[in-house]
């Protein structure tokens, strides 16, 4: 059931999802599935929480109760917000202004993006989609967790290509989405496409990175 309401939250929002189109891919009838929860808005909430945490619903009684929607956005922020590090590859970088080591620094701060994006693709699926409808959502989703990601990492690229560590760039802000953006496309969009979801983390995760430290680090770095 969560794994159906997920996909369908993920696909058309909170606003555009019935309880009929999760019933529908379980091959229910929607009253059937008010046995299992006592309201979209109790799914929307259960659903978040299990993004994070597949064992949150192993104890829990069925139907899954309903929500304070205060509730349910007071954790929505307190798990995006866990997403943007004030400690780790990227914090750290930003504090040294001549690195020892730039391709190994670098290759950190991507993978840590990969890592981010990867642990936490069930959430940011479901809130993406439903942020686009609800200004709640839209202020935790990209203002208080993704447009500070891309604030610190341009802030990165532009001190590091400042001091002349990477190639000349056409635009450091562009280059900072390019970055997030395709970390972000085999971390967890990569998932969805017929023709990609067969390459493991693995694989994507260390093509990422070398791909994008190749084409940002001047060549005497490398």
């Amino acid at each position: 059931m969560i794994r159906a309401a997920t996909l369908a939250f993920a696909e058309k929002g909170f606003q555009r999802t019935q309880m009929a189109d999760v019933a529908r891919d379980l091959r229910m009838s929607a009253g059937a599935l008010y046995n299992y929860a006592e309201s979209k808005e109790a799914l929307f909430h259960w659903c978040i929480e299990a993004a994070v945490d597949p064992e949150v619903l192993a104890t829990s009684t069925l139907p899954l109760p309903g929500v304070d929607p205060a509730v349910t956005m007071e954790r929505v922020r307190a798990h995006l917000d866990a997403l943007v590090a004030h400690e780790g590859p990227l914090a750290a970088a930003l504090s040294v202004r001549h690195p020892d080591d730039v391709v190994a620094e670098l290759s950190a701060v991507i993978d840590e993006l990969y890592d981010g994006t990867a642990g936490s693709r069930r959430l940011q699926a479901i809130i993406e989609r439903s942020a686009q409808e609800m200004p709640e959502l839209f202020e935790a989703y990209y203002l208080r967790m993704r447009r500070p990601v891309i604030w610190a990492l341009t802030a990165y690229l532009q001190m590091r290509a400042d001091d002349g560590y990477l190639r000349p760039l056409v635009d450091v802000p562009t280059t900072a989405r390019l970055v997030l953006e395709t970390q972000a496309w085999f971390a967890r969009h990569r998932r969805g496409d017929p023709d990609s979801a067969d390459i493991d983390d693995a694989t994507g995760r260390a093509t990422v990175i070398d791909v994008l430290t190749h084409g940002l680090l001047r060549r005497q770095y490398l």
